[in-house]
């Protein structure tokens, strides 16, 4: 007992580590420069960045900004590989206003002051009032340039502070975690005993799932290809209404009927596999009633089942891109990772549903309703950045979120699940939270089924 408690000790020493190195770091070099800007008269602003001056003339590293009168205008710039910024106030004069002007990093910001400009043309006045600046421009291409050189370094100073705190951190997280996982070993042993009892079964789960795949259809003249029919006729229908008949604009640079069925192929695959793990017990009282019978895998039997249907969607998806003319990128086998994600978190939500239904009847219906409202919360039939980064961060607490996401970053913008650190632990921390929580609300009602049913 003592050595399984101290490897379950190092095991939350990890992973508490991996989780504070992940959150807690910081990046040189991303840098921005922010203030507001006012005109007394309308004219434009135009900025431009670089290492020397003589680089100033660059278009790509410039930016153009048309400045209303008496109307604040926000600049926000990306200063990450420059250290001079040059202001060009426009051809007219003007009183011009320039507040909060600060540079900025991942964690701190400094103010500009008049030290940090090296040269300027064509001002009448120059006044500093803390982050504020007013200035007289006399037109003619008015200009200041900043020489951020000083507040870099002194930003890099803070950052590096910084990371000595977190390192510290980092390994007392690894301490705590391996306290932590070492005093509850008994709360969490449930979900290793778990793996090792469904281990054992995996040939009469893959043979019952297989089976019940069959007999899903077997009354039918058409037998199992009714299982493949629709996904084909709902991948048509999405094409020929937002396709052809809304013509939906493209979201992301690909038609939104393409961009809907990456999002709906993983939404499918978990609602089929949740309600179908939900009644399992239903479906097979018969084995319930078997005392030598594992009954915790009878939800997987069903999701497995559900799983050739969605293996048969993800390739038509596939097809279907191709068809369109997009190429297939080597990030699509990722959503072999992804469906792994969907089996675990529903298998920990079916855990509670099919447990609890035996004796609350109701919890199926119930759950059509959930299931109904989370298509709409989850950006399947929209897109996330429609209402801005506050909410988008609220939706990211579903952790269908993460999978759908995943689903399109595989098929068309070739990202990796690993770009997402934080929001790849973020779901697997609430997944195995679902996890332990339904095999314990399952092993605790396990007992009544046969009584029940």
């Amino acid at each position: 007992m003592r050595f399984k408690k101290i490897c379950a000790a190092a095991i939350g020493a990890v992973i508490c580590f991996v989780i504070a190195f992940v959150f807690l770091q910081t990046e040189k070099g991303l840098l921005s420069i922010e203030y507001n800007v006012r005109y007394s008269n309308e004219d434009y602003l135009q900025v431009y960045y670089a290492n020397d001056i003589k680089e100033f003339t660059d278009e790509k590293s410039s930016g153009r900004h048309t400045i209303l009168k008496d109307e604040n205008f926000r600049v926000n710039d990306n200063l990450t590989n420059y250290i001079l910024y040059r202001m060009d106030f426009g051809d007219i004069e003007n009183d011009i206003q320039i507040n909060d002007l600060v540079l900025k990093d991942s964690f701190f910001s400094v103010s500009l002051d008049k030290e940090d400009i090296i040269s300027y043309g064509y001002i009448d006045k120059i006044v500093f009032e803390g982050k504020n600046i007013n200035i007289s421009a006399m037109g003619f291409d008015a200009q200041i340039v900043f020489d951020l050189s000083h507040k870099i370094a002194l930003l890099n100073q803070k950052l590096e502070n910084v990371n000595k705190l977190f390192k510290m951190l980092h390994w007392l997280s690894a301490v705590l975690g391996a306290v932590v996982f070492y005093l509850l070993y008994n709360k969490v042993k449930v979900l290793v005993l778990w793996f090792f009892d469904i281990l054992k079964s995996t040939s009469l789960i893959a043979g019952l799932a297989f089976n019940d795949f069959k007999m899903k259809y077997a009354a039918s003249y058409l037998g199992t290809i009714w299982a493949f029919i629709q996904p084909i006729v709902t991948v048509s229908i999405y094409i020929l209404v937002f396709g052809y008949g809304f013509k939906s604009s493209p979201v992301s640079d690909v038609p939104f009927a393409l961009w809907l069925t990456a999002g709906i192929v993983p939404w499918f695959f978990f609602q089929d596999a949740w309600i179908g793990a939900t009644n399992s017990l239903f479906e097979y009282s018969y084995l319930v009633k078997k005392v030598v019978f594992k009954i915790s895998a009878l939800p997987i039997v069903k999701m497995l089942s559900a799983i050739f249907v969605h293996i048969f969607f993800t390739v038509l998806a596939i097809v279907l891109y191709k068809v369109f003319g997009y190429p297939i990128k080597i990030t699509i086998l990722q959503t072999i990772y992804y469906t792994f994600c969907i089996l675990v978190l529903t298998l920990g939500l079916s855990y509670i549903t099919s447990a609890c239904v035996v004796f609350f009847r109701d919890i199926s219906q119930v759950l059509m309703i959930i299931l109904q409202f989370g298509m709409w919360l989850t950006p399947i039939m929209w897109s996330s950045d429609m209402f801005g980064a506050k909410v988008e961060r609220v939706l990211m607490l579903n952790p269908m979120y993460y999978v759908v996401q995943g689903y399109r970053d595989a098929f068309y913008e070739g990202a990796w699940f690993w770009d997402k650190p934080k929001l790849s632990i973020y779901f697997w921390v609430i997944t195995l939270i679902i996890m332990v929580m339904g095999i314990k609300v399952f092993k605790k009602l396990e007992k009544h089924f046969a009584d029940v049913l």
